[in-house]
């Protein structure tokens, strides 16, 4: 049988469409800006942003609807953000991570508890979990990497696919494969990205899994298909690593077939169908030092091309390059802010449908 892989987007109403221009901020750090040739024609979808500074406050920028100000630690403890949607997609919900393992829900977002704690600033990402099998855009939980690479998953675990994953290796001591999770032992763990390969026709998640991005820039991916057995990432070892500390970001593409990774300068580098070609974003900020934090895609209304990039610096600086542009952005005196959520809530899955001989 040929099996093709097509895309749904589940997202909310769209609440403002953005002009196709580019949008240049250079007020903080003298900002070169790289706008990439010709905006498509389909607008992006967006109507706001969720940036989240050390200290826990959450600034709502455009029109994104207010779900909360944050937890307000007072002191640089906060270190990642994720949000939650009902079933048209509109943001209801929210999740704020601090660097101990607490998570504080807000809005609509089911509490959770049984997280990690560690006592210290060892936590570094917050991701949701999300559940097809039940409704749109439900969530089985979230999942929270430490620095370490240690991924843990809190929420509903008793279902079978929300879980630690990880490649097969042969223990010669228990003469057996094992599960051989990504784990380094030191702080370089950087950020988390889940992939989620979900069959419509019979409701069943092909494969599941999330990726990790690393300080020095490898992306490690920890999937697996139906059967517990291990997925290979696409594009192989054929990516930028720098071999020091600035790897900030990345964000997958809409296929799971690539992504964009974010290094500490601005740069966006592109792997896999993640392009830098007409129409499509691939370079944005270039600050010439390492003040670059976070980075979203801001997608089309067909939900297949990814039109823009929005680029987070850590002084609350908001940039962007192809077809994208956002409003006021929030203004700190230091290096605090740490992450960002884009409005509407973007929840992608990949559906995988046989056809043809």
């Amino acid at each position: 049988m040929k099996q093709t892989v097509t895309l749904i987007i589940e997202r909310g109403e769209l609440v403002l469409r953005i002009a196709k221009t580019v949008l240049t901020r250079s007020w903080l750090v003298g900002l070169v800006l790289l706008a990439l040739t010709t905006p498509s024609s389909a607008a992006p979808v967006y109507d706001g942003l969720y940036v989240l500074d050390g200290q826990g406050n959450v600034h709502t920028v455009d029109a994104a609807p207010f779900i909360s100000s944050g937890p307000a630690f007072g002191w640089d403890i906060a270190r990642g953000i994720a949000v939650t949607g009902d079933d048209t997609g509109a943001v209801t919900g929210m999740y704020v991570l601090s660097g101990y393992g607490d998570i504080f829900a807000y809005g609509d977002a089911p509490a959770l508890s049984g997280g990690p704690y560690w006592a210290w600033d060892i936590a570094r990402d917050i991701t949701i979990a999300p559940d097809y099998t039940d409704q749109v855009n439900g969530i089985a939980g979230v999942y929270v990497l430490d620095g370490f690479g240690g991924v843990f998953p809190v929420g509903d675990t008793a279902r079978s696919y929300f879980r630690v994953y990880g490649s097969k290796v042969y223990d010669y001591i228990l003469d057996q494969e094992v599960d051989g999770y990504v784990y380094w032992g030191w702080d370089v763990a950087q950020d988390l990205e889940v992939a989620v390969i979900y069959d419509q026709n019979d409701k069943v998640i092909r494969s599941n899994g999330y990726y990790i991005l690393d300080k020095l820039g490898g992306v490690h991916w920890c999937l697996e298909d139906e059967n517990g057995d291990p997925v290979d990432s696409p594009w192989g070892f054929t990516q930028p690593y720098f071999g020091w500390d600035i790897a900030r970001a990345i964000e997958m593409t809409p296929t799971f077939q690539g992504y964009y990774l974010l290094d500490g300068f601005g740069a966006v580098h592109a792997v896999g169908d993640a392009k830098v070609a007409p129409n499509t974003p691939g370079t944005s900020a270039l600050f010439g030092w390492d003040i670059a934090r976070d980075l979203e895609c801001v997608y089309d209304e067909s939900g297949y091309t990814v039109e823009g990039l929005v680029v987070l610096d850590g002084m609350g600086g908001l940039y962007t390059s192809g077809n994208a542009s956002v409003g006021a952005a929030p203004v700190f005196a230091d290096d605090i802010a740490k992450d960002m959520e884009l409005s509407p809530f973007f929840t992608f899955v990949t559906d995988a449908v046989v056809s043809g001989p």
